[in-house]
């Protein structure tokens, strides 16, 4: 009895949804994109890409959109597509009611901006991926420049991590550095607000250039960056907060348990 009530409450139900897909079908093959909606989910925050611009990257790559069958518009390619803007971090396309197509973009956040020994000028985002600079917007981010040699081609490579770094010299693995450094300071708001900036010497070393106090951090290396920032950052609060911030012209943070303060 259970099993006949089972397939006399089921059964029509499943002949309705098939009906119903039916109709469904027939009218999306009907319908064409008459629409298009644009929306840069990010773009309070981060204004490297604008509605004009993904309607002019459509346009150059002859896309035929407006006025075609939407079950025809390959959404997944399209959203790939857009993923290969260097600016663009994910696209979600999908059609809504009476055909209108709706795209939704997230942006590459910058991390870093770069200012290499070619005088050439890029961001690097916190994912690591490659951003040009834009003519719309100048984020306030670290920058560091100087001697900056990548091992790869900034107008060819996507994403730093696409290059393998085991047999990187050190004069091409500064930039891997460098990501490391701007990473840090980036997730700490006390040193996000006080080094403004960073030059990389001859020797491949780092100078950081902070916003109060007139000196420069002899920096160093990479090695050991996180404890020498933590030292710093107890002379800074337990010693210049005491003496004043501009008795200093240079903080040398490269040896080891020691600060080498010159007048």
């Amino acid at each position: 009895m259970k099993k006949f009530r089972f397939i006399l409450i089921w059964v029509p139900i499943f002949i309705y949804l098939i009906i119903i897909s039916g109709f469904i079908s027939e009218s999306e093959e009907g319908l064409l994109c008459n629409d298009i909606k644009i929306k840069i989910l990010d773009s309070a925050d981060v204004k490297f890409i604008n509605k004009g611009d993904i309607l002019d990257l459509l346009a150059r790559d002859n896309r035929k959109i407006l006025g075609h069958p939407a079950n025809l518009i390959d959404l997944r390619e399209l959203e790939h597509f857009l993923m290969s803007h260097q600016a663009i971090k994910n696209s979600e396309l999908y059609f809504t009611e009476k055909g209108k197509l709706n795209i939704e973009i997230t942006q590459h956040k910058p991390l870093v901006r770069i200012i290499n020994s070619m005088n050439k000028g890029y961001y690097i985002a916190e994912d690591g991926n490659i951003m040009p600079l834009s003519k719309y917007f100048s984020p306030y981010v670290l920058v560091v420049s100087g001697h900056i040699h990548e091992p790869f081609d900034i107008e060819k490579t996507s994403n730093i991590m696409d290059i393998d770094v085991k047999n990187v010299n050190k004069k091409e693995k500064i930039i891997y550095d460098i990501y490391r450094l701007a990473e840090y300071i980036n997730n700490d708001d006390f040193w996000r607000s006080q080094i403004v900036q960073v030059y990389v010497n001859e020797k491949y070393e780092f100078e950081l250039i902070p916003r109060v106090g007139p000196h420069i951090i002899e920096f160093g290396d990479i090695a050991y960056f996180e404890e020498k920032l933590e030292k710093l950052r107890t002379f800074y609060l337990e010693g210049l907060n005491k003496t004043g911030w501009n008795k200093y012209s240079f903080l040398n943070l490269k040896f080891k348990n020691q600060i080498v303060c010159i007048k």
